[in-house]
């Protein structure tokens, strides 16, 4: 990949580039709009996983046809187990509240 593509993703440089090698990302995937938002999308959620290759692994994605999508699809998946973590939490806070 050129710097040039690396860089329409709109993401730090290097972890654009990590995760394009790790999923073996071709021009011709990059060619569609959607794979560019997908992989957007991923790469602002990947900034914040401290070891972004084992995730890369876990999610399957570079055993699937469709490695940007699967991996777009295991991120949307973790956001909402985030989500639904942080209500827990704060549930739980509020719940304290009434606690003795």
């Amino acid at each position: 990949m050129d710097s040039q593509t690396i860089e329409q993703l709109g993401t730090d440089v290097i972890l654009s580039a990590d995760v394009l090698r790790s999923l073996m990302v071709s021009r011709e995937d990059l060619a569609d709009p959607n794979n560019v938002v997908r992989l957007h999308e991923i790469m602002s959620y990947l900034k914040n996983i401290p070891e972004k290759d084992r995730f890369i692994y876990r999610s399957g994605a570079t055993r699937s046809p469709e490695k940007i999508r699967h991996l777009w699809e295991y991120v949307e998946l973790n956001k909402k187990r985030d989500e639904t973590k942080k209500t827990v939490r704060e549930l739980d806070d509020e719940i304290m509240r009434y606690e003795v």
